[in-house]
């Protein structure tokens, strides 16, 4: 039996067989090895894309929440530096004095 093994493996030799099936299966396996890197590249980029997506998604969410209690805690106060906001609102008028008193009517400027 190991006598005919020998000369099948040395008939496959002599005919370039032996080269052509070893070089099939190296071809074989560069195709595997880019095939692989090219799922490697693409399921990162996927995964990266998906992270980012989720990640802003939860980011909205939670500064809205942090918006909402803020407002509900501190409404009160919201609404009064508001109403402050409003008594003391300057209107054209004034504004036109303050303008004219800089360009150095009362400051002598």
């Amino acid at each position: 039996m190991e006598e005919q093994l020998k000369d099948a493996v040395q008939l496959a030799s002599q005919t370039g067989r032996l080269d052509f099936v070893s070089s099939l299966l190296a071809a074989i396996s560069l195709l595997t090895i880019f095939g692989g890197i090219f799922a490697f590249l693409n399921l990162r980029s996927n995964a990266k894309k998906t992270a980012e997506k989720v990640a802003t998604e939860i980011a909205e969410q939670k500064a809205e929440e942090i918006a909402n209690k803020y407002m509900q805690d501190n409404i009160g106060k919201i609404i009064e530096d508001y109403s402050e906001f409003i008594e003391n609102h300057v209107n054209a008028s004034v504004a036109d004095q303050i303008a004219q008193a800089q360009e150095g009517g009362e400051n002598g400027r």
